[in-house]
């Protein structure tokens, strides 16, 4: 791994948690170009998790380098950890940085797209994530700043667990509805917040003061990038031309809902008191 060489390339950040299996099958999704480099972030690493994918960095032809971590960073934790590594002048770090789940696959031609893309003018990229359990488009996760309406919907879901739980299946079959009511928008656009299972970004972004934000666990991706961005005066583009393909939740499938509801409630309340929702 050499970094101080990555003006031209596209890193891709990724995070492995326990078996790696999810991982190497993202892998083949990735096309062994110069230009491209994968790191592994390992959180929480083990001997069963960190060898066999040191094993796949060996045999790959793909760039791949592995970095095992002792405890679990979580998500966002993990790909400061990758940004850390990047060259201190922001002119030297790759024109693109993906971070993205273990839990997607490229489309052959995502790539090859991207390099079409200027990334002057594109500082954050929403791709299409299609969803293979919900069988839609993940993007945009919003396509403006939270309404009136939304505000109160996490305000009562936080408020109590028990009326939480009873409001967001209330909200997950109001979603389905809208889904299947709702126009077909999947035009290049700019939008609010893009989903979390992948999000590219120009080193632009960064050159512009723009930053990631570490200070919750799960959950707090989309937004905190929505309103960093808006901070430092850039915006995020939904790119429907490409594509990848996702299975949700792979990587908190192991947490049961109460452990997912009280560090989503966490982080709620660290967003709403620093973006001030």
């Amino acid at each position: 791994m050499n970094v101080s060489n990555m003006k031209n390339m596209t890193l891709i950040i990724t995070v492995n948690y326990g078996k790696p299996d999810t991982t190497f099958q993202f892998i083949k999704s990735i096309p062994a170009q110069k230009n491209i480099e994968l790191w592994i972030e390992d959180n929480q690493s083990t001997s069963y998790s960190y060898m066999p994918l040191l094993d796949a960095q060996s045999k790959e032809s793909l760039n791949i380098s592995v970095f095992p971590h002792k405890k679990n960073h979580y998500y966002w934790g993990a790909f400061n950890k990758g940004l850390s590594r990047l060259p201190e002048r922001i002119e030297d770090w790759p024109k693109w940085i993906i971070v993205c789940n273990n839990d997607i696959m490229m489309a052959d031609d995502f790539f090859t797209k991207l390099e079409r893309i200027d990334h002057q003018q594109n500082c954050i990229i929403a791709p299409a994530i299609l969803s293979n359990e919900k069988n839609k488009d993940l993007n945009p996760f919003f396509d403006k700043p939270l309404g009136r309406l939304e505000k109160l919907y996490y305000k009562m879901v936080y408020s109590n667990r028990l009326l939480g739980r009873v409001i967001q299946k209330v909200g997950s079959i109001v979603n389905k509805i809208r889904r299947n009511i709702k126009v077909n928008h999947r035009l290049q656009r700019s939008i609010y917040a893009p989903h979390g299972a992948c999000m590219i970004f120009s080193s632009e972004f960064f050159r512009k003061g723009g930053y990631i934000d570490i200070g919750f666990k799960m959950f707090g991706e989309e937004l905190s990038t929505a309103e960093i961005a808006k901070q430092v005066g850039t915006n995020i583009q939904y790119h429907p031309q490409l594509i990848v393909e996702h299975t949700d939740h792979y990587s908190t499938g192991e947490l049961n809902w109460l452990d997912l509801y009280n560090i989503s409630k966490e982080t709620y309340h660290y967003l709403n008191k620093t973006y001030q929702f």
